[in-house]
């Protein structure tokens, strides 16, 4: 569901997503995302933090294994430093 929100976004911009398109591209009914989320920003607040999470991950194993620039991106978002 929040690939389906990613994708949207590329393709409308965040102003002009609605639920309805959200819940069709991720093959939902707009109940169901509703029992998930109390409101569209949850969604758009959802989909932020996977992504975030993901970037850390990508740059905490990308620099100098146990080095506190490691640590210090992972942290944050509950992503694992690369080991020293």
């Amino acid at each position: 569901m929040l690939a389906a929100v990613e994708e949207l976004m590329r393709e409308q911009g965040l102003a002009r997503i609605t639920t309805r398109a959200i819940a069709r591209k991720a093959g939902l009914t707009e109940g169901t995302l509703y029992n998930h989320f109390r409101e569209k920003d949850e969604i758009f607040i959802a989909a932020s933090l996977v992504d975030q999470r993901l970037e850390a991950r990508f740059f905490a194993q990308r620099v100098p294994a146990g080095s506190s620039l490691s640590i210090g991106i992972a942290r944050p978002f509950g992503v694992p430093a690369s080991p020293g």
